[in-house]
């Protein structure tokens, strides 16, 4: 027989539908690959709702999630030995030109070999706060570790990414705190 978990259904339906692209969009962009992302989000779920007696309800619930999102895709890409992905996945928008695709691609792909040449701790924060939009105190809370760390952290991704991106960079990122 399986094993109960300490939520209820309509608990986890909740907290499923409201984050889980959120999850998903971590894995993609963690691992550029939709099936494996698929496969994080799932495992990410099931250990969450397992653990769900462990949560401290009284915080926010979304850094607790990232953070086993996190060690789950930690798991999976060293059980795998996946190398980081060529390209990100597009974030969306009008209908761009031809010209415009073939400059975004090119963008993309620069942008995408100089993350993989971030540590992986450093990716971790960089795709926790730029492309989950998440500010930096939780993103410092879902990794575990002092606001001071991720602040550090990202300051040393980001120095990395304008000495690999130096056009790309030259008005500087803009860091939310």
């Amino acid at each position: 027989m399986g094993r109960s978990f300490p939520i209820t259904e309509d608990q986890a339906r909740s907290l499923y539908g409201s984050h889980q692209a959120r999850v998903f969009r971590f894995a993609l962009l963690a691992t550029h690959q939709p099936t494996l992302a698929a496969d994080i989000t799932q495992e990410t779920f099931i250990r969450a709702f397992r653990a769900y007696d462990s949560y401290d309800s009284r915080l926010p619930f979304e850094p607790w999630l990232l953070k086993i999102a996190v060690n789950v895709t930690r798991t999976l890409l060293a059980k795998s030995r996946r190398t980081v992905p060529a390209l990100l996945p597009d974030r969306g928008g009008e209908a761009p030109s031809p010209e415009a695709i073939r400059l975004a691609a090119e963008e993309s792909e620069a942008l995408w070999d100089a993350l993989s040449h971030l540590t992986e701790r450093q990716r971790e924060l960089v795709i926790l706060h730029f492309y989950n939009d998440l500010p930096l105190t939780v993103c410092a809370q879902t990794l575990g570790i002092p606001a001071g760390t991720a602040k550090s952290r990202l300051a040393a991704a980001l120095a990395e990414l304008r000495r690999l991106l130096p056009v790309a960079f030259r008005e500087g990122g803009n860091v939310r705190g």
